[in-house]
């Protein structure tokens, strides 16, 4: 994703570019339902429940993917240049198709429905990084430098807001109490339509071997990428935050669903309503970034990160107002997500040595991957094992142990500050490679 991918992108015609831009915002949109399904909506949430799985269990699933990105991402990045870009993304719709629609099936394997669903999840989880190992490069070289940056955010807020809307529409269409056999029917189609993917994919054009980066082996990019001071510790910083702030958007789905009773089909609508949140961050991030600077943005994210938490294990309000107050705070903690997404981007952007920008936006996304697994895991361990009270008390009031949680998040991110010394744009003094935009 270097000098060679401008080049290919201008040999197109103006035309040529448009068509291939088009077929990539189309193949994002019908891939990311399934994705946003499993990971950061109450879908998914709401099913396992109806099987009778466990909250730990409800959060396991939402960090599923983000293990997988972890443990796979830089493996396939190189597998997706020996296997081919588009035969591997073909690959992985399949796989991702079939896991999908047998997850849909999984309550008609009766006494196997629960392993049939962690499977199907892990399954699915796993076809993620090797679907971007693979789209990253080949969608790299049909965009040229300048056209960057407006493109992706354009593909973002697209991709977004087909996923918000559809969850929207699921969310509506269900109502109070759904039967299973409509969830069943809504995950199998999910899967079904994200397999037509596949068809806009391959009209992406595909640089041919003579125009493409010339990648270095593979644990010399790796070293490269290790050793590049500035990039290793903005890598272990986002570690740190996203292991004390990536559970919350799941465990409070988890929190309305368990403990405030709030019915399945509002559950659903407000996640829709977090997604919204989400794409305004993502709307607003290059002009706060352009008045703020990284810095700051930076700063203030990781402050309000640690607000959110702390306020939602504080809250003590009337049902209704506390159902209206803990989506507010979904809305703006997804909001917060995109401003820390497009930071990481653009700063991965200026870590990244050239001739080795593939293995160290990998290697940078691993840690962030690495974080928001563990982050949930760990949640998803302590809801289930047991380890924190249920119920405790303290200055008159009750506590649960998801106030718990919540507390130990918010204290966890302020003491991530201490990381913040890492971070290139906050102490941008140092001998190796930086070149912010």
């Amino acid at each position: 994703m270097t000098e060679h991918h401008p080049v290919f992108a201008e040999t197109l015609t103006t035309p040529e570019r448009k068509a291939a831009h088009r077929s990539i915002i189309f193949s994002a949109c019908l891939s990311s339902s399934p994705s946003i399904m499993l990971s950061n909506s109450a879908i998914i949430m709401v099913f396992v429940s109806m099987l009778g799985m466990t909250d730990t269990f409800k959060m396991f699933t939402s960090s599923m993917e983000a293990f997988s990105t972890t443990l796979l991402l830089i493996p396939c990045a190189f597998l997706a240049d020996r296997v081919g870009w588009k035969r591997l993304l073909h690959i992985s719709t399949i796989i991702a198709t079939i896991s999908f629609v047998v997850l849909g099936m999984a309550p008609w394997f009766y006494s196997y429905a629960k392993t049939i669903t962690w499977i199907s999840c892990a399954i699915f989880a796993m076809s993620s990084p090797l679907f971007n190992g693979a789209w990253m490069p080949l969608i790299d070289g049909v965009i040229l430098k300048e056209e960057r940056g407006a493109f992706f955010s354009k593909l973002r807020v697209t991709w977004q807001t087909c996923c918000m809307s559809y969850i929207f529409l699921i969310g509506y269409l269900i109502g109070n109490d759904p039967p299973i056999w409509l969830l069943q029917i809504i995950i199998m189609v999910t899967g079904i339509i994200s397999y037509f993917r596949i068809i806009f994919v391959r009209k992406i054009p595909e640089a041919p071997s003579g125009l493409r980066e010339k990648r270095p082996e593979f644990f010399t990019a790796l070293r490269t990428s290790a050793s590049n001071a500035p990039l290793s510790g903005f890598s272990v910083y986002l570690f740190c935050l996203n292991l004390a702030s990536q559970a919350t958007i799941p465990l409070t789905y988890v929190y309305l669903i368990s403990y405030l009773n709030v019915s399945e089909d509002t559950v659903v609508i407000i996640s829709s309503l977090t997604l919204a949140g989400t794409i305004f961050g993502c709307w607003i991030g290059g002009p706060l970034l352009k008045i703020f600077g990284t810095r700051n943005l930076l700063l203030c994210i990781h402050f309000a990160y640690a607000a959110v938490n702390l306020t939602l294990f504080a809250l003590d309000l009337e049902a209704e107002l506390m159902k209206t107050t803990v989506t507010a705070l979904l809305v703006f903690y997804g909001t917060l997500v995109a401003l820390a997404s497009i930071i990481i981007t653009v700063e991965t952007f200026a870590l990244a040595r050239p001739g080795n920008k593939a293995m160290a936006i990998a290697f940078c996304s691993t840690f962030v991957s690495a974080g928001s697994a563990l982050s949930r895991s760990f949640t998803s361990l302590a809801i289930g094992s047991g380890i924190l009270a249920p119920v405790w008390a303290w200055g008159g009031r009750e506590f649960t142990h998801f106030q718990t949680i919540y507390l130990v998040c918010g204290v966890a991110i302020l003491l991530a500050c201490m990381m913040l010394v890492l971070v290139p744009a906050v102490v941008p003094k140092n001998d190796n490679y930086y070149e912010p935009s």
